[in-house]
This record gives structure tokens, C-alpha cells and sequence, in this order.
């Protein structure tokens, strides 16, 4: 079977983020409504968030999702924890339709006026491989609005048949860099083959890793650049640059930290957000 499966954290710390998370579940949800899937499609959510938020997020996703498998943690351990736990206890084993894994970050938002996105970017990402001759590793949509990709994606550009008709324009760079994270499929190959996301710690550069990764096995990566979904910019100025800086700290490739400190450090950063207000 070439089933697809749908992995996204929740992440309502505060009323800012569960907005953000709020945007992307309902946009996910009306865009299924405009566009089914014609693969077999699976949803799956799980993280963290503080109440009134959280709870909140859980009543959203079982209105607008009543078959999706919602999982909640009792502490922030961050993207990679969460991803890995979902994939671990959730799919593997458990769902052996699945051929292909769509990652998205809980602000992630498609727009209404690019048809078929799932579909297209399956197709897409076997066409890619073949003409590159690599076995599949991943391929990111484009990103409209906060696009993050770095330059160097463009470095090679390739043309393959869309299966809607037209086209579909892929870029790739020369190394495994540069393809931001927030949003791409892979398959559930890969994913074993790799080990999934490194978890370095709550806020780190598990998606660069990730591509390092699938690159050091001789595996293709892209952006369809003709199937964009929305990344919207970060608008809390304090979180972004917070979190950067946990991200240099942190993704150093190393797994073997004190993972207890670093989500209690995170916490903390939450904690005392909520002293200021």
C-alpha cells in the first residue's frame, strides 16, 4: 500500500502559540474538505501545551478530525521526543499501509488555491528520485509567506510530469543543507533506515539533521517548488530569539544529554513569561 500518514506536535504553551496551532489545524481540515486524499491518509497529533490551550487543541482535533490518534505529554520534550514517540507507538507495527510520512510543524497552514498538495508531492517525490537516480529520502514543499529555505536549494533545478498534468519544478542543492524543516515527506523507509530525528534536545536542529542523515545514505532530497504550503513568519520576537539560541546551543549532532535539564530549562523559559504578564 502506499498509505500516507500525517504527523504533527501540538504546541500551546500560551495563547500566541495556541493560535498559531489553532490557524494550522483548521486550515489542515479545510483543506482535506476541498482536496481528499486519494491515498489512504492517517492523522496523528500529540505534544504539550498549558490549559486552557491545550485542552482546547484536543477538543479542536477530535471535531475536526474524529478519526486522527491524539496523544498528550505531561512535559515539553520537544519536536524530536515527540515525533519519534509518535512514529515508535503509533505507526510502527501498528499501520502497515503506511509507505510515506507528512512531518509538519503546529503552525503550518495550505493554501486553498493549490490543489491535491499530498497527492502531487507523492508523485513528485518518486519522479524526483527516479530521474536523480536515488533511492527516496524526502521531499519539502515550498513555503509561502515566512519562507526559510536557504539559497542554496536552487543549486540544481529538474522538470517532472505532475499528476494533475503540467509540471512540477523541483530544486536540490549540491549537499544535504539548506532545505528548511516545518514541513516535508519522507518515506517510512527512510525513516527507519535513519532512526528518525536525533533528539539533541527540546529546541534543536533536528530537521538539518535529519537531511544530514538522509543524505549520508545516499538518498534524494528536494523542494517542489510548484507545491508550496504556508509558513507563517514568527511573530514573537523574545520566543524566536530565545529559541535560536537554544538551537545553536544544542544541535551538535549528540544525543547522549542530560534531556531531563534541557526540558526543564525549557519550562522554565515558559514559566517565566508567565511571571511578566
Amino acid at each position: 500500500m502506499d498509505g500516507v500518514v500525517y504527523i504533527q506536535p501540538i504546541f500551546a504553551p500560551d495563547a500566541r502559540q495556541f493560535e498559531r496551532n489553532r490557524r494550522s489545524l483548521e486550515s489542515f481540515a479545510d483543506y482535506l474538505a476541498a482536496y481528499p486524499c486519494e491515498r489512504p491518509l492517517r492523522a496523528v497529533f500529540g505534544g504539550w501545551g498549558r490549559e486552557p490551550f491545550v485542552g482546547e487543541i484536543a477538543r479542536l482535533i477530535a471535531d475536526r478530525f474524529p478519526d486522527a490518534v491524539v496523544r498528550l505529554y505531561e512535559r515539553n520534550f520537544g519536536k524530536a521526543h515527540v515525533v519519534n514517540d509518535l512514529y515508535d507507538t503509533v505507526v510502527k507495527g501498528r499501520m502497515p499501509e503506511t509507505r510515506y510520512l507528512l512531518l509538519a510543524d503546529s503552525d503550518i497552514a495550505y493554501p486553498l488555491d493549490r490543489p491535491r498538495l499530498i497527492d502531487r508531492l507523492v508523485d513528485a517525490a518518486e519522479r524526483f528520485s527516479a530521474l536523480v537516480g536515488k533511492p527516496f529520502g524526502l521531499l519539502a514543499p515550498d513555503q509561502l509567506e515566512g519562507n526559510v529555505h536557504n539559497p542554496c536549494i536552487h543549486d540544481h533545478t529538474v522538470i517532472v510530469p505532475g499528476c494533475l498534468g503540467g509540471e512540477e519544478t523541483i530544486v536540490h542543492p549540491d549537499w544535504a543543507a539548506g532545505i528548511a524543516g516545518g514541513c516535508w515527506l519522507t518515506s517510512r523507509q527512510t525513516w527507519e533506515m535513519v532512526g528518525g530525528y536525533r533528539r539533541m534536545g527540546v529546541y534543536a536542529g533536528e530537521d538539518g539533521q535529519y537531511l544530514r542523515d538522509v543524505g549520508g545514505k545516499g538518498l534524494s532530497y528536494g523542494v517542489a517548488k510548484t507545491i508550496p504550503v504556508i509558513h507563517p513568519r514568527e511573530d514573537d520576537g523574545e520566543y524566536a530569539q530565545w529559541k535560536v539560541s537554544m538551537c545553536h546551543r544544542d544541535s551538535d549532532g549528540r544525543t547522549d544529554k542530560d534531556h531531563g535539564g534541557l526540558v526543564a530549562e525549557a519550562e522554565a523559559f515558559w514559566d517565566q513569561r508567565d511571571a511578566l504578564v
